[in-house]
């Protein structure tokens, strides 16, 4: 059973590499790139209550939900690309020993109160699932962090890092302790049909907690903890471990981990958090400004659904796709914005759309993407050659895919104006502008 579930781990795993990597040219297939995002269900579940949007490509987690509900949180112990990382590492030398660190698991046990917060705050149209969902950072990692600059490469890397280095604490501290999606397959796990059982040939030599990757004790049986790895099975010197099925019944003693004042507590700050957030929004600028991809949603309900994976600013083919700093407020840090100086948004090109699993940018047809208005450009004329100097500079008009750039004749030599009817603000002409430093002409968002 060890060799199966680490030959499971490690397929997945590299299923999980290998989407990464096809990311990058996501040619039509029925494998989607996003295939591990759009199977998690607290993604699909917040996006939805955060944006108040049905998302069809969530629709997936429920195959997910319900083999939970039959098998356990099998996820967690077989599947989860992040958990496979944090077995492996449970083995190595450099983990030190748990004897150690005698802590107490209900101080450090939140992730039934992280679920509460983010659920809570969803409910308030503000999404935090993307700091602590499991298959978003560890996505996030390697698409951002090795895409964008210097600064948030190495913060997403050492949080990613952060999380790994818990294991020093104790063995898988962070799916036991922290993880709200296993928070919430937890939840689910507490009915299904499997149930461990523990024969008189016990002698109580503990070999299958030490041996267990949650560190459960062979009394109670906890199902919501259990991640069906069946390492106890063959710890067990004397095997008095068995798992047999049984029709589903909760043990009073697996409980919901969360007393009245932590539930109240993560209710409190859940609402108080998606109210700063909220409140953010009358000081910052709340998206004004920042040039979002074409076939993204209305605002609000974009920060609140985007899961900031990015899987988009991986796919862009021209880099301009870059993640928000705090240009679009605090609500909006991570979220893609089109950098058409980086590079523009090619007339061709619906990726972004594709590989999006929240539906935080829709897919939309050629036709579609020639009617969507993301941007207008505009013209300095103080720096503009063929304005300032009279220089006949046709770099705008030639490039332009949209034919938006009309060359008038004035004054001997001809200037570049924008019809603003067929202008949508790909941003072609600013990438192309032959002036140095900041382009001559630059599209402006016209949403927000």
């Amino acid at each position: 059973m060890r060799v199966l579930r680490k030959s499971s781990q490690l397929l997945f795993l590299a299923l999980f590499g290998y989407l990464l990597i096809r990311t990058r040219s996501p040619l039509p297939s029925t494998l989607a790139v996003d295939l591990f995002l759009r199977t998690d269900p607290l993604l699909g579940l917040v996006s939805m209550i955060s944006s108040r949007t049905l998302v069809i490509k969530a629709l997936p987690a429920l195959l997910l939900l319900s083999s939970t509900v039959i098998l356990g949180r099998f996820f967690c112990g077989w599947i989860c690309p992040l958990g496979s990382i944090h077995f492996k590492l449970q083995t190595s030398t450099f983990k030190l020993q748990t004897s150690t660190f005698k802590l107490q698991t209900s101080t450090f046990k939140l992730k039934e109160p992280l679920l509460i917060f983010i659920l809570t705050a969803a409910l308030f149209s503000a999404s935090f699932v993307w700091l602590f969902d499991p298959l978003a950072t560890l996505t996030r990692t390697f698409t951002m962090g090795l895409r964008s600059g210097v600064f948030l490469a190495i913060l997403l890397w050492a949080i990613l890092l952060a999380i790994v280095a818990l294991n020093v604490i104790g063995p898988r501290f962070w799916c036991r302790n922290l993880c709200p999606l296993g928070g919430l397959l937890g939840l689910l796990a507490r009915f299904n049909v499997f149930q461990r059982r523990v024969s008189e040939e016990c002698d109580d030599c503990l070999a299958c907690q030490e041996a267990c990757p949650v560190g459960m004790s062979p009394s109670p049986y906890l199902k919501s903890e259990c991640l069906q790895c069946r390492s106890c099975l063959g710890a067990c010197p004397v095997e008095a471990i068995t798992f047999q099925t049984r029709w589903p019944k909760i043990n009073p003693e697996d409980k919901f981990d969360l007393s009245r004042r932590r539930f109240l507590a993560s209710l409190g700050v859940g609402i108080l958090a998606a109210a700063s957030l909220r409140a953010s929004r009358l000081i910052g600028s709340r998206g004004r400004g920042v040039i979002r991809p074409p076939g993204a949603l209305e605002e609000d309900k974009f920060v609140a659904s985007c899961v900031r994976c990015g899987k988009c600013v991986q796919v862009c083919p021209t880099g301009g796709l870059q993640p928000a700093l705090f240009e679009a407020g605090i609500e909006g840090l991570l979220t893609p914005r089109l950098m058409p100086r980086i590079g523009p948004c090619q007339a061709d090109c619906l990726l972004c759309g594709r590989v999006c699993p929240s539906g935080a940018i829709s897919e939309l047809t050629l036709e579609e993407k020639r009617r969507t208005q993301i941007g207008l450009a505009g013209i300095d004329r103080q720096r503009c050659l063929s304005w300032s100097e009279g220089i006949t500079c046709l770099v705008c008009s030639q490039v332009c895919p949209y034919e938006a750039i009309e060359l008038r004749w004035m004054n001997g030599s001809y200037r570049p104006t924008v019809k603003e009817g067929q202008c949508v603000g790909c941003g072609t002409c600013e990438y192309q502008c032959p002036v140095e430093g900041p382009a001559a002409i630059t599209v402006l968002a016209t949403r927000g």
